[in-house]
């Protein structure tokens, strides 16, 4: 009977481990094998645009690395310019107070007005005082106004130096005494070059040359026989790029 109910126990025993093994394979889950999941690749962002005028771009590209003179920017510039020219029987000499304002409207190519001043009144030490009274030399305390509109072309650019040609027409209003041989109202042309040195994004020096003839408006000779002349400009100065 002891027997009996020993194997009757084991039997159940057995029974036991065999539902506790398939109820545990039942819950674990079935193992797959690895597969990659394709990952897409970033898309590249644009290229920054270069900072090309005042207005709204993507990104400003790095400091120095683009010419100033790019299309649709302007100019803003101040210095001093002395002329130079023959008159009769000797050299005369005149010093402007000069601005500039310029347009680039393509790149390394603008279009510019000059204003020139030079303060200060003629020298009467060659005129009678009839001359004094008919030119009122002294009136305004202004020697002489030019007024030039000019192209520019830079010819050579690198990240700080630039190199240019340009010339102009434009007109000189002075007192008889530049140059001397009574004249005082004058057209002028000049063509010349010069360079410019850059400073940081927005501002750069510039310095140059440029022969200058000198006419006379009037065609009659009431003003004397010389009625055109030779000259030189020499200039320089600061600008501003916007």
């Amino acid at each position: 009977m002891l027997h009996k109910r020993m194997w009757i126990l084991t039997a159940l025993g057995f029974v036991l481990v065999l539902d506790a093994v398939e109820t545990a394979r039942a819950q674990t889950p079935t193992t797959q094998p690895y597969v990659p999941v394709p990952v897409p690749a970033p898309e590249p962002r644009p290229a920054p645009y270069p900072y090309r005028s005042r207005y709204v771009v993507y990104e400003p590209a790095p400091p120095g690395s683009e010419s100033l003179f790019v299309d649709h920017r302007f100019d803003l510039s101040f210095g001093a310019q002395g002329f130079s020219t023959r008159g009769a029987g000797r050299e005369d000499t005149i010093v402007f107070a000069t601005g500039a304002f310029r347009y680039t409207f393509a790149t390394n190519l603008s279009i510019g007005f000059e204003l020139g001043i030079a303060p200060g009144t003629a020298d009467d030490r060659h005129h009678d005082r009839h001359d004094r009274d008919r030119h009122h030399d002294n009136d305004d305390g202004v020697r002489a106004v030019e007024e030039l509109v000019d192209l520019r072309w830079h010819f050579i650019t690198t990240e700080h130096l630039s190199f240019f040609i340009d010339g102009g027409l434009g007109g000189l209003q002075a007192s008889h005494e530049f140059p001397t041989g009574a004249r005082s109202d004058h057209w002028l042309a000049v063509g010349g070059g010069g360079m410019t040195f850059r400073l940081d994004d927005h501002w750069y020096l510039q310095a140059g040359a440029r022969y200058a003839r000198l006419g006379d408006w009037d065609e009659h000779h009431h003003h004397g026989n010389r009625r055109e002349s030779d000259g030189v400009q020499y200039y320089g100065g600061f600008a501003f790029v916007f």
